[in-house]
């Protein structure tokens, strides 16, 4: 579920590995609803919080 067009406000959080890719592809509801974007776009845009959300592992 996109974090976006809510009555209100969610809580966003996002893996900081994100930042580690130049394109991410968002999607829009529907298998051929995506687009590609700046993960820092798509961070700041749903108002996300940069968090350690992954598994580490060895």
């Amino acid at each position: 579920m996109p974090p976006f067009g809510h009555r209100t406000r969610t809580r966003v959080l996002a893996d900081r590995s994100l930042l580690r890719h130049e394109t991410v592809w968002a999607a829009a509801g529907t298998p051929y609803t995506v687009f590609p974007m700046a993960p820092e776009d798509l961070v700041a845009h749903a108002g996300g919080t940069l968090v350690d959300v992954r598994e580490h592992t060895s």
